[in-house]
């Protein structure tokens, strides 16, 4: 047996909070999909380039000024006389030396003389001679200015900074420093090695902390001060892809959780408010159809003629036998107008009001 659907009042509400959800939904997350990966990308560039530029100014902060106490140092008569190996230079350069700390800590620091002799040392010197670095013969020369390196210990780097010691505008030696600072810790602050590659290039440095640089796209490459340093600040292709799927995911939840609660309230609210006063005029106008169809029915069965003046509208009813009684056959009854007018004219004067 077959059953006829039919959209009640009910039906069309809840069909037409439904369908508007759904289609909310989906129109969102398309519009939200298509934006969502140029607005991440555009985010997640801004936030590295500002990181980029944090790990810069470490970098700049740590480097130069070390460079310049060091330059500083050179120029000092201890450790020119010391270079130059005159009277009791070397014990007084050990006395100037043993207490010496740069910015509160003892690091390791090392004068060289022209031949490239050892003159002093806090350190095991064959830590930087024995790796015969090609920047040393060029500082001792004062054929640059200065040189920075950076040395592997384990699993960490560490930077040594050289400059040429000069006397009266010759070259006499060269001032040497190892820090203790670690490159990465000086970066931890502005990366993550998950997230985060970091490439560091100079004359004497070639740096990265990864291998796979291929899997790493480069947000920004910076001068690092007056150094001759470039560092190249990347980022993981896979992180700002999941990036990118968790901020639509999430924006698409929020929306969602925004269009439930919405509809949550259009549908408590639209009950009372619209669906319950449109059933009960539903219910009224079924009640005044069957009362209108009894009312025929009664009509109908009678033999009586019946009229109905509604004085608001000034409109007549006249039922079909009160015409028949007046003489008017089924064909000329639509002759016989709803006016009060037609009842009136067929009236013998003597029966009007006065």
């Amino acid at each position: 047996m077959k059953t006829k659907f039919t959209l009640t009042s009910n039906r069309a509400f809840y069909t037409f909070l439904g369908l508007t959800a759904i289609v909310s939904l989906l129109l969102s997350a398309l519009f939200v999909g298509l934006r969502a990966n140029v607005i991440v990308e555009d985010l997640v560039k801004e936030t590295n380039e500002t990181q980029a530029q944090l790990a810069v100014n470490n970098l700049t902060q740590y480097l130069e000024s070390r460079k310049q106490i060091l330059s500083d140092l050179s120029l000092h008569p201890i450790i020119v006389n010391g270079a130059m190996g005159t009277g009791l230079s070397a014990a007084k350069l050990r006395d100037f030396m043993r207490s010496f700390q740069i910015i509160g800590k003892e690091e390791k620091l090392m004068v060289i003389n022209i031949l490239g002799d050892v003159v002093y040392a806090n350190f095991d010197s064959h830590e930087v001679l024995d790796q015969k670095p090609k920047w040393l013969d060029k500082v001792i020369n004062a054929e640059l200015g200065s040189a920075i390196d950076l040395a592997q210990v384990g699993n960490l780097h560490y930077f040594t900074i050289a400059v040429p010691i000069y006397y009266n505008g010759f070259a006499e030696g060269a001032l040497i420093g190892e820090f203790s600072t670690s490159l990465e810790s000086l970066l931890s602050s502005s990366s993550s090695t998950s997230f985060h590659s970091i490439g560091l290039k100079g004359r004497w440095i070639n740096f990265s902390n990864v291998r796979k640089v291929e899997t790493y796209f480069s947000v920004s490459s910076l001068d690092v001060g007056s150094t001759d340093l470039v560092l190249d600040y990347r980022v993981d292709k896979s992180q700002v892809t999941d990036e990118v799927k968790m901020f639509v995911w999430d924006l698409i939840g929020a929306i969602a959780f925004g269009l439930f609660l919405s509809f949550g309230l259009l549908y408590l609210f639209g009950k009372q408010l619209l669906l319950n006063p449109f059933k009960k005029l539903e219910e009224s106008r079924t009640t005044l159809k069957r009362s209108e169809e009894r009312f025929k029915l009664a009509i109908f069965g009678s033999d009586d003629g019946l009229w109905d003046w509604d004085l608001e509208r000034n409109a007549v009813f006249y039922s079909d036998r009160f015409k028949s009684l007046l003489g008017f056959s089924q064909e000329t009854q639509a002759l016989f107008s709803a006016h009060i007018s037609s009842l009136f004219d067929r009236v013998h004067p003597a029966d009007l009001p006065i």
